[in-house]
């Protein structure tokens, strides 16, 4: 008898990881550390000049590696790798810190800007919509993130037509 129920809830949990499933379309990861060693060998010294000067100012080491670890958050984009999704549900981006997602129903725009693209959630920019921006780094496959960026925004985009 506990053999089925074993079995049984086994089952219901594979049941319930299939059905939160999402088609994986595209995945790839971006580390500019390791393409700009000059960047990095400058960001390293920053980093190690900040817990220096502010342990030598203010004669504290604490208040030092204070400003180190606060100089090293604002480079771990840089310095750490990103992973970037794009599922049918939307795109994440993966980072050292957290991972942020902008599902496909919330993007209203994109465009290209540098090495990436972003996607917004405003129609027109905003003052406050850079801060709700989600940008998805290239690395060689521009063709194809923004075919599947062009084909998900298009679907939504055709659905809210057949619904209005």
């Amino acid at each position: 008898m506990g053999n089925t129920s074993d079995r049984s809830s086994k089952q219901k949990k594979q049941q319930k990881q299939s059905s939160n499933d999402v088609r994986l379309l595209l995945q790839w990861r971006v580390h500019l550390a390791l393409k700009r060693p000059i960047g990095t060998a400058i960001s390293i010294v920053a980093i190690a000049l900040t817990v220096y000067i502010g342990s030598a100012l203010l004669n504290s080491l604490l208040i030092g590696c204070i400003g180190g670890v606060v100089l090293l958050c604002m480079l771990s984009d840089f310095l750490f790798p990103v992973v970037y999704r794009l599922d049918e549900e939307g795109a994440k981006v993966i980072t050292l810190f957290g991972q942020r997602t902008m599902a496909w129903e919330e993007v209203k725009a994109y465009y290209i800007e540098g090495d990436g693209i972003v996607l917004s959630p405003c129609e027109r920019p905003s003052p406050i919509g850079a801060f709700r921006t989600l940008y998805l780094r290239f690395d060689g496959n521009e063709k194809e993130v923004l075919k599947v960026v062009k084909m998900y925004t298009e679907r939504k985009n055709e659905m809210k037509h057949l619904k209005g």
